[in-house]
């Protein structure tokens, strides 16, 4: 199944990398599967090795909600989800600066790997920020063993 994002007038600057504000715990993950829902796309992802070695070899899932253009929240949606994309190589920034539809299929993501940053939420649920997600290639990427 792919989904059709638009790319129109979202410009690289908005889905780069902000300073960091918190003590995070980086690691290295990689895509295990990808469950698609009816209007979300849940990641599992592995820790291969992490800043806190104790996360290493655990899994867990990030759930990216997926942009409908009849809802307010949309526009936000849609960075979230190409910041993720962009990050696990599955688009290019060239992609972005097209301005063009794209079709994505999100099982293509199985087995791509990236850099996060985990923080707790408010009910000690690990999550991945908005800026907290970087491609292996990018320079502000955080080091990682």
């Amino acid at each position: 199944m792919s989904f059709v994002i638009e790319t129109a007038g979202i410009s690289i600057s908005e889905l780069q990398s902000k300073p960091r504000v918190c003590e995070p715990c980086e690691s290295l993950v990689e895509v295990e599967n990808v469950i698609l829902k009816e209007q979300s796309v849940q990641l599992v992802l592995h820790v291969v090795t992490s800043t806190k070695g104790n996360q290493t070899g655990r899994s867990f899932s990030e759930y990216l909600n997926l942009p409908n253009p009849n809802r307010e929240s949309s526009e936000a949606l849609k960075k979230r989800v190409l910041r993720f994309l962009l990050a696990f190589g599955q688009i290019t920034q060239q992609d972005i600066k097209s301005g063009a539809d794209l079709n994505i299929e999100f099982e293509k993501l199985k087995g791509k790997r990236a850099i996060v940053q985990f923080v707790s939420n408010q009910n000690s649920q690990i999550q991945i920020p908005f800026y907290g997600i970087w491609h292996l290639d990018d320079p502000d990427c955080p080091a990682v063993p």
